[in-house]
């Protein structure tokens, strides 16, 4: 048998060799093949820790999967002090076993800031917020109010439950689209982004540019739109792209035009660009990438001609432990 550690298989592997592994299962995830390849170089960057396992990582020939006890759980420090143990030392398929590595290390999430709830310096997530979510919050209570579980309904208890059921559907879509739109307005201006709430579908798309110095930050960023992302421009009618950069490690002039360009040329769509910076010690950078349909008719239109499904899935109950 053959004794590795999962530092050393990694360092032995690049993330082309692991693609044609990883490609087949990137669907059964909402994390695309561009979230992977951040993961495995910042894994590849982190320090071994010194957790001893119980028992190692065992690899069989006959089977197409490890044995991966806690491999999901642990930090990826930890992981990385992991042994990993061949039965044969004959047709060892290296990335092929450091894509089960992977695949099984980003059950919980392809960062950090996914795995462990820590606080995204970069700014790519947002609670909910603004007036719609207001009325979101209300309009939930009330649902909880007017269920009658375990109880019996005439035709008009249902019939509210059932119209007040699509009413938080589609404030349930507008809350996400008004984030969304706050979030935006730290780069872009009222006036730009204020006609994307009658969108009639959008996409967004967040990189980041994990093992890339202060000069190839956007050129990281680049290439995972480019090489590892399929993106069908011929559903979106424009883009909107922003960056967020750390006040002390600002993007060169220079560079940033020619990101443009780059980023123009590849997608073809029109596309505005900005930035916003932030109090952030980090030299990494984030970059936001929205695809959108332009809207016919305003949201709430859209809505009553069932453009879209907005009927609300979840059934809350007295149970809901709202407020």
């Amino acid at each position: 048998s053959i004794n590795m550690k999962v530092k050393d298989l990694f360092e032995k592997c690049s993330f082309d060799e692991l693609v044609p592994f990883i490609n087949p299962l990137v669907s059964e995830r909402v994390y695309g093949l561009y979230c992977y390849r951040e993961a495995f170089d910042f894994i590849k960057g982190c320090v071994s820790g010194n957790y001893l396992a119980d028992s190692p990582i065992l690899y069989k020939d006959d089977l197409d999967y490890l044995s991966t006890t806690d491999l999901d759980s642990l930090c990826w420090s930890d992981v990385l002090s992991r042994e990993l143990v061949f039965e044969s030392d004959k047709d060892i398929n290296l990335p092929k076993v450091a894509a089960n590595c992977l695949w099984v290390m980003t059950a919980f999430g392809c960062s950090l800031e996914d795995r462990c709830v820590k606080e995204d310096q970069l700014d790519r997530t947002a609670k909910p917020c603004g007036g719609y979510y207001q009325q979101y919050m209300d309009m939930l209570r009330k649902y909880a109010n007017d269920d009658y579980l375990g109880l019996p309904m005439n035709g008009p208890k249902r019939m509210r439950l059932h119209r007040l059921s699509n009413r938080i559907g589609y404030i349930k879509e507008m809350t996400a689209r008004e984030t969304l739109l706050l979030r935006m307005n730290k780069a872009f201006s009222l006036t730009k982004i204020c006609p994307l709430i009658d969108m009639d579908y959008y996409k967004e798309h967040v990189y980041r540019s994990v093992s890339a110095t202060r000069d190839e930050r956007l050129d990281y960023i680049l290439q995972s739109i480019r090489d590892y992302q399929c993106i069908d421009t011929s559903r979106y009618d424009g883009a909107f792209f922003w960056v967020t950069v750390s006040k002390k490690h600002p993007l060169t002039e220079d560079k940033w035009i020619k990101f443009q360009q780059d980023l123009h040329d590849h997608l073809g769509l029109p596309i505005e660009f900005g930035s916003y910076s932030l109090s952030s010690e980090q030299e990494e950078i984030a970059g936001f990438l929205l695809l959108y349909k332009n809207g016919s008719q305003p949201a709430y239109s859209q809505w009553r001609r069932g453009k879209f499904p907005h009927q609300f899935s979840i059934i809350p109950t007295y149970f809901l432990m709202l407020g």
